[in-house]
């Protein structure tokens, strides 16, 4: 009797709480929501007065763009190859060479050199996507506009980038191995990222599964972002819905893989 009355008492008290933080934030909610709704009919309004003339700016501004992107990405892809590629030359070296010499005397080198090699991963991660971006640019400019030399100069600094700028990432992993024994894995493996999880110990795994988190946020804020941004862009300059279908789709499959994945580990734990 005591417990069923300590457990109703449990519920009241949470309820009442519930309220309270309800009622804390609602006012705010409701704000934002009647200026979305006014911010919505401004957006559909001006939308409405200003399409007749974005008909002929919009070309107009997408091929200014295109072709301003499409002549300068295979130059940019090759001074970014270059400095990068001198980056990573003279960063890696650096760290070779401060560990070798002073693995056995000093307790605070292994952080320093660790912490600077995950930096020169960070460097080839956001490298490789704007290398991807650069590369689709050049594309684009060379089947539309210039022709295949355009393409085979953009192709062959492409080329490049996959074997000698991604060539470090493996050379920095196989270094951190040499300083962590523990770590398993090879970058060829089309299963690394699982075998390299696997010899993480724990703090490390803890760090990993809260920087998997914050960078779904980061993603689910992306998407509305966007979606706000391609639907105006639709209105006002009739660019058509493939952005607003391409967004909504990488959304929908952020959603249900967090909720799959989610609902599999619920289930395991309750085994």
């Amino acid at each position: 009797m005591n417990n069923e009355l300590k457990d109703k008492m449990v519920t009241v008290n949470k309820e009442e709480e519930n309220k309270k933080q309800n009622k804390k934030v609602k006012r705010s909610f409701i704000i934002v929501m009647i200026l979305s709704v006014i911010f919505g009919a401004v957006i559909g309004f001006s939308a409405s007065t200003l399409s007749v003339n974005m008909e002929t700016l919009t070309p107009m501004l997408a091929s200014a763009v295109t072709n301003g992107l499409g002549v300068a990405a295979p130059f940019l892809m090759l001074v970014l190859f270059i400095v990068t590629l001198i980056y990573l030359a003279v960063r890696f070296s650096g760290c070779k060479k401060k560990w070798e010499a002073e693995k056995d005397t000093s307790d605070e080198v292994y952080d320093e050199v660790d912490t600077k090699l995950t930096n020169l991963l960070s460097v080839v991660q956001v490298y490789t996507v704007v290398s991807y971006f650069l590369f689709s640019a050049a594309f684009y400019y060379a089947v539309h506009v210039k022709g295949s030399i355009w393409f085979l100069m953009a192709l062959i600094v492409f080329i490049a980038d996959m074997v000698i700028v991604l060539g470090y990432q493996r050379k920095i992993v196989d270094f951190t191995k040499i300083m962590n024994p523990e770590k398993q894995g090879s970058v060829y493996d089309m299963k690394f990222q699982e075998k390299w999880m696997d010899s993480c110990d724990e703090l490390e795994k803890q760090m990993i599964y809260q920087c998997g988190f914050k960078a779904y946020q980061v993603a689910n804020i992306m998407c509305v972002v966007l979606w706000t941004v391609f639907t105006c862009m639709a209105m006002f300059l009739k660019i058509s819905l493939w952005p607003v279908a391409i967004v909504s789709l990488f959304w929908l499959v952020l959603t249900v893989t967090y909720l799959a994945e989610g609902k599999k580990l619920d289930k395991k734990m309750k085994q």
